[in-house]
Parts: C-alpha cells; structure tokens; sequence
C-alpha cells in the first residue's frame, strides 16, 4: 500500500507532458471544442478509485465522474437516471463483480454505453468474459501510476470523436499500459 500511495503523490504531482494531453477538436454542439463527458467509475479500491479519478481530471473531455463501489451501486445510478458517455470498471469487486455488472448492464441498459474494463488481473480468460458481456475494451492496470493520465486522454478524446473506433483501433487485451 506504501509503494501506492507513493505512486498515486508521484503522478499527481507531475503535469501531463505536451504529448499526453488532448488536442481540441470542435465538435457539434460545444462551446469548447471539447465534448463534456460524464464517466461512471466502478471500482472498490480506495486507491485505485483515487488515481484514476486524479487522471481523469486532468482529462479535458471529461466534465463529471460519478464513482459506484460496486456492480450494483452502479445499476442503481443508472436505474435513477444516470447516463454517462463511458463506464470505467473493476473485475474483482465485493457483492456485484464487473461480470456481473456488465451482463446486467447489457440485458437491461443501453448496448451501445461504452465500457472499458481496468483490472489487476492478467487473464486473457477475463478479458474473453468482458468482451463476451458488452465490454467495448479491457486493459490492465498500468505498474506505472503516469501511463494513466496518457492513456485516458488517448481512449477518451478518441471516444469524443468517433465512439465506435475504440473498437476497432485498440487491441483487444491491451498490456502496454504496462510497458516502460
């Protein structure tokens, strides 16, 4: 937990690099250029639910991040009217897991609600299961607490663009996030 926590001080306390951050983009419909994307986190680790969260903050597309503890905290946002443009989740979770989150969502909720799965686990069998429920992309939890912030403005100013192409652009079970 100490390497963590000083992963989670260390990242935040540096700024993207001019390479990592989003370049506008002038979209339909904004102000900005930016899209203002509300992204529903569902993750039970208090310190991966930090960091993550501290990265997307210091995404541009991102306007709002509503944080679930679990699969069926997260239905029920959903089932009160929550309707985020992106849904960021754990696998390993107590009372709903992301299995069970995403074969809910899918039965029930909007099919076309992106879901990136982000998970400890380095199963090519778990990230099989979350495309077999409706995950658009399943990644592992980067080693390094900066590949974060690159990789959510990557994902979400693609996302801002075009949906559908993180579909087909990135791969499949996608380790890089914990490359040098």
């Amino acid at each position: 937990m100490k390497v963590k926590a000083q992963l989670v001080s260390n990242v935040l306390s540096q700024q993207p690099a001019e390479s990592d951050c989003f370049t506008p983009v002038k979209l339909i419909g904004t102000a900005t250029g930016h899209k203002n994307m509300t992204v529903l986190l569902v993750e039970d680790d208090e310190a991966d639910a930090y960091l993550i969260t501290e990265s997307l903050r210091k995404c541009p597309p991102v306007d709002k991040i509503v944080r679930s503890s679990n699969g069926g905290e997260a239905l029920g946002q959903l089932a009160m009217g929550l309707y985020p443009d992106v849904a960021i989740v754990d696998l390993n979770m107590p009372k709903l897991d992301g299995f069970g989150f995403l074969k809910q969502l899918r039965s029930v909720y909007d099919q076309d609600l992106p879901v990136i799965v982000m998970t400890s686990s380095k199963a090519s069998e778990d990230a099989y299961r979350s495309y077999r429920r409706g995950a658009w992309l399943a990644v592992s939890k980067p080693l390094r607490a900066e590949k974060y912030v690159s990789f959510f403005n990557t994902i979400l100013s693609q996302l801002a663009i075009d949906p559908q192409s993180i579909r087909s652009k990135v791969p499949p079970w996608s380790h890089f996030l914990d490359a040098a």
